[in-house]
This record gives C-alpha cells, sequence and structure tokens, in this order.
C-alpha cells in the first residue's frame, strides 16, 4: 500500500469541493473515531496536520481562489494564503501564487492503518480475513460460494472490493459487461526530511508531499500507459523535479534530496472519477465497490456505508456513485 495517504477534500488542480464533502468528512471521521477508541493514542498514524496546498503558477492561483470564494465550504475548511504571509507560514515552498490552506486535511501512514483495521475487525467483529487467492465466486438461490486453493466458503453475499485486481476477479464471469474502469500506474518516493520543511502540514500542488511523523513521501506519478509495475528512473526524476518545484527554497537544484525509497502501484479510476457501487448485473447477491482512483481516503468510509444500506435495507445508491450509469439500460 502506498507509504502515506492524505485525505484532502479540496483535491485535484481546481480544488473543487468533493463530492458529498460533508458527509464524507463525516463517516471518515467515524472511522478514525473507533480507530482511537480501540487503539488509544495513533498519532504516529493519524496526523490531522492540515493540507497547504501552494499555487505554482496563474493558472492554479485562479483555479485555488475561485474555489475558496465560490464553493460552498463549511466554515474553517479552506483559507486563501498570500504570498507574504506564505513566506511566513511555509518557508521554502513556492510563494509566488499564494496558496489554499485545508487545515480539516490528515495524513495516514497506510499500511500501519490498514494492519490496525485488520485486527480491530477480527477482535472487534470476529471477522475472518484470508490471504487466498480466490478461484471462483458461484451463486445459488440461497448463498454466495467462494473458492479458494484449499478451501471453500460460503456467505448470504460477496462485496467485490478488489482495486487493480477486480479485473481478475471479472475473469471468472462470462460475458461481464463492461464497466469502463481504467487502470492508472503511480510512483511515489519516501525521501529524508533534514529540515528543509520546518512546518506541520502536508503539501499538494501537482502532486503532493505527505509528512508524517519523521517520514515524508512525494507523489504521485499517473502514468496511464503502462507495461510492467516496476518502479522507474524516469518516475523518481519526475517527482524530484515536483518537489523542487513545490519547494525552491527548501531543496533548490544545488541541494542534493535523498531518496530512501521508491514505491509503485496502480489504481482504478472511471471516466467521472467517481467510484462505481451496486450490485453485479445478473447476480442478485453479489455487490461491488470499487473506482476509487487517488480519493480512497475521502470516498470509501460514506461509499461504504451506501453500499451496506443498499445490500441490507434495499436503500438507494446515489446515481453519481451508482454502476449503473454506465450500464446499458437493459443491464442496469
Amino acid at each position: 500500500m502506498v507509504p502515506l495517504a492524505l485525505y484532502n477534500p479540496a483535491a485535484a488542480l481546481r480544488a473543487k469541493k468533493a463530492w458529498m464533502a460533508e458527509a464524507c468528512h463525516e463517516s471518515l471521521h467515524s472511522v478514525l473515531d473507533e480507530f482511537r477508541d480501540f487503539w488509544g493514542n495513533c498519532d504516529d498514524i493519524i496526523t490531522e496536520n492540515g493540507v497547504y496546498r501552494p499555487a505554482l503558477d496563474l493558472q492554479m492561483q485562479e483555479f485555488f481562489k475561485e474555489s475558496s470564494q465560490r464553493d460552498d465550504w463549511p466554515e474553517g475548511w479552506v483559507s486563501w494564503i498570500e504570498p507574504e504571509e506564505i513566506k511566513l507560514r511555509f518557508p521554502g515552498v513556492e510563494n509566488r501564487f499564494g496558496g489554499l490552506l485545508v487545515p480539516v486535511g490528515l495524513t495516514i501512514c497506510t499500511p500501519l492503518f490498514l494492519e490496525k483495521i485488520h485486527t480491530l475487525l477480527r477482535e472487534k467483529y470476529g471477522a475472518t480475513i484470508l490471504n487466498e487467492k480466490v478461484l471462483r465466486i458461484s451463486e445459488t438461490q440461497d448463498n454466495v460460494r467462494i473458492s479458494y486453493l484449499e478451501k471453500e466458503q460460503t456467505a448470504d453475499a460477496a462485496v467485490l472490493a478488489s482495486g487493480e485486481g477486480l479485473e481478475v476477479l471479472f475473469s471468472l464471469y462470462d460475458g461481464f459487461p463492461a464497466l469502463k474502469l481504467h487502470r492508472v500506474k503511480g510512483q511515489c518516493i519516501e525521501f529524508k526530511d533534514d529540515g528543509s520543511m520546518p512546518f506541520e502540514e502536508s503539501l499538494s500542488a501537482r502532486g503532493y508531499i505527505a509528512k508524517c511523523g519523521e517520514k515524508a513521501v512525494a507523489g504521485s506519478t499517473y502514468e496511464h500507459h503502462f507495461t510492467d509495475f516496476k518502479i522507474s528512473g524516469k518516475a523518481r526524476n519526475e517527482l524530484l523535479d515536483k518537489i523542487r518545484k513545490t519547494l525552491p527554497g527548501g531543496f533548490p537544484e544545488s541541494k542534493e534530496i535523498h531518496v530512501l525509497n521508491q514505491w509503485s502501484g496502480v489504481r482504478l479510476t472511471t471516466p467521472d472519477r467517481k467510484p462505481l457501487l451496486g450490485r453485479l448485473p445478473g447476480t442478485s447477491r453479489q455487490w461491488i465497490t470499487t473506482g476509487y482512483g487517488s480519493k480512497g481516503l475521502t470516498y470509501t468510509p460514506y461509499c461504504g456505508n451506501v453500499l451496506a444500506a443498499n445490500l441490507l435495507y434495499n436503500e438507494s445508491i446515489p446515481f453519481e456513485v451508482n454502476l449503473s450509469r454506465f450500464l446499458p439500460p437493459a443491464e442496469e
């Protein structure tokens, strides 16, 4: 899993308010509250440090200002920062074009977070977590049967919550409809923070620089055409360039950036960059949740609640995230 992840409701180039931002924010914090209640102090995993978005050019300046002034943000979620204030609050960061401060932003150490979430699920809810490859999924009138290499499991319903591996699962189905999912490879680097970022906030410009404790990670590339999952020197240089453009005072060309690690992964996106939720066409006991792209922390807690309500109580799924929006009418 990506070394560090950002929760930022004012993401992407235009910093527009995320879909269902307030509901998503509430759902995420409900999960984090339960996480803290179970584990206690988690400052090394969940950092409430906010996100600062420096504008790197006049176009970003226009987009960020427009978002801060026109989007219906809750009080205290975003604020515009003028260049002179940036010099004082964020030394070393690009300051010529102003920027957007997002105090509600979070940085999460994803591998540790997921590891402890698994433990919480096992110990608090009795969940069974298997590290098994799924070979077949079949459905009867009474249940769903999931076949692994040396065992089988039955359940009342199944939710396919896979990311990039969803294509492998779909290969188990005959004639499954195309859902317009697009694979995007992303790479990031972990580097040494040698004091060049003397502030708490993580940064998000064209790419991000996430901070959690002593860890600093820069990402991500968006590689739409790729043949393997390997890390590359080209991506490393692209990310180093992003660091220098975002922090021209902290990391000028004359200063070496000490790279500690490089990571590669694949995310699934959709044409409208919103996830897909719903019951699989042609089935009665199988659902999917996928297509979160780079907004997993923002959308998954809320969408999990939406999907559960649909599965258990037949409550409707909003059209904006319903998989039916990409299906021909006969397959909805």
